[in-house]
């Protein structure tokens, strides 16, 4: 069955015009970010937290680049006609999206308990690195099952991507069968469900605090922490509940039940109406892709705006980059020197950042 690239047009458009957006300003963001943050002579839990948000981040941006090319030639497979790039795309994708809401998660539970027990024992850098990569190596080893039973990936020209389609891992292994249920609903509980809990809760508390904090670098910090969280919960909130929805599922399949439990069986919505298929299209670009995007692009403008040292590096960047092409910027009848380095060590003393406050709390 052909695509009809007309009727799919409108959710297309949209889905693509978000996607440029988010690579175009998440990989340059969130790579300045990582640089910045990377080079930094004193490194903190919290600055090495985002160091490795501001790598994920970038990657998923980039990751953005085929799926344009995809969307923006009528929804041409492109590079999705290689089988290697099919299942590389996803397996990265599929690893790097959930990581990301895990580092998230992480990061607001840390300044919780900072926030909570402020002389409690700092986490250490070692212990981080080992929670990740202990959570890491769960999604990809839940991510490599279908690899096992020989399910493999599809380009859909809808999502104009490559996608894992469950029902047939489900169909290759048995819907009753033990690890079809365990993938399903790891794959979901690691995914968007887990960290959302966690997440909600410490916002909460930051904003009870926040309250009664007084001292102004310590409230930059949370503050910063929390408009993190908030836009997390945003673009988080319709994959929590999509999940929750297939957790429902999978226990219908469990409890045998004639009538699934779940919120939404989006087949019966679908033969409903004739329209309702497109509103399907529609809220599956919104879940799979732009959710997705959006957070991850959004997280370095956050980091952008709330880090004045990160302003003041690049700033500096800049002007070493125009001092090399022009060595003297005349203003007038003056020569203009380019700001000296220490400029940026006096401000990050001063920094509100959670980098700085971390040193104390973290």
């Amino acid at each position: 069955m052909s695509f009809n690239y007309t009727y799919f047009k409108g959710p297309l458009i949209y889905s693509g015009t978000f996607e440029t957006a988010c690579f175009t300003i998440g990989t340059v963001i969130n790579a300045l970010l990582f640089i910045f943050n990377w080079t930094r002579p004193r490194r903190t839990v919290t600055s090495l937290l985002f160091t490795i948000i501001n790598a994920v981040d970038f990657i998923i941006s980039a990751l953005l680049f085929p799926v344009i090319l995809s969307v923006w030639n009528e929804s041409d497979p492109m590079c999705y006609n290689a089988f290697w790039f099919r299942e590389t795309w996803c397996f990265i994708w599929q690893v790097f999206a959930r990581l990301s809401v895990f580092l998230i998660g992480t990061q607001s539970i840390l300044r919780t308990r900072a926030l909570v027990r402020p002389f409690s024992i700092p986490v250490s850098k070692r212990a981080l690195l080992a929670v990740i990569g202990i959570f890491t190596a769960v999604t990809a080893g839940i991510q490599t099952v279908r690899f096992y039973y020989k399910v493999y990936t599809v380009y859909s020209p809808r999502m104009h991507r490559s996608m894992m389609i469950m029902s047939q891992l489900q169909e290759k292994i048995g819907y009753r069968h033990p690890i079809s249920l365990i993938t399903l609903g790891l794959m979901n509980l690691t995914g968007f469900m887990f960290p959302f809990m966690p997440i909600c809760i410490s916002c909460v508390v930051a904003v009870w605090f926040l309250r009664r904090e007084t001292r102004p670098i310590h409230r930059a910090a949370t503050k910063t922490i929390l408009i993190l969280t908030i836009v997390y919960i945003v673009f988080n909130l319709p994959l929590f509940l999509d999940g929750v929805n297939e957790v429902m599922v999978t226990i219908s399949i469990i409890l045998n039940k004639e009538k699934d439990l779940a919120i939404i069986d989006w087949w019966e919505f679908i033969d409903k109406e004739e329209g309702n298929f497109l509103i399907y299209v529609w809220i599956s670009l919104t879940l799979g892709n732009v959710c997705v995007a959006a957070n991850s692009s959004l997280n370095g403008i956050v980091f952008f705006c709330r880090t004045t040292a990160f302003r003041e590096w690049l700033i500096l960047e800049i002007e070493g980059c125009l001092k090399k092409l022009h060595p003297q910027i005349v203003v007038g009848d003056a020569v203009t020197p380019t700001p000296p380095a220490a400029r940026i060590v006096a401000n990050e003393a001063r920094e509100a950042s959670p980098n700085i406050v971390a040193q104390s709390q973290l």
